[in-house]
């Protein structure tokens, strides 16, 4: 389960475990910027619809380039509520 949010211009993936837990990730491709969630991942591995670069949700690995790591962010939980560094996100 997902969302996706726009915070100062990237898309930030929050991601819920099985275990209730949420992690965030950036899910903009460190190629040219696209949207890794425009199509959904199969088996937490996101394909970039630009050029094909491949992606690893649950780490934020780059298949692709070794380099290219997603950048991870903080979250939160307050009263059932999802914080994202500073970004707030209902939770649903």
């Amino acid at each position: 389960d997902y969302k996706c949010i726009r915070y100062l211009s990237r898309h930030i993936g929050v991601f819920k475990r099985k275990d209730g837990s949420f992690y965030a990730l950036e899910v903009d491709c460190k190629h040219q910027n696209a949207n890794l969630l425009i199509q959904p991942p199969k088996n937490h591995i996101a394909v970039c619809v630009r050029h094909g670069w491949k992606y690893d949700l649950k780490t934020g690995e780059c298949l692709t380039e070794s380099w290219a790591k997603l950048r991870k962010y903080p979250v939160k939980i307050e009263e059932d509520i999802v914080f994202v560094g500073n970004k707030v996100l209902d939770e649903d």
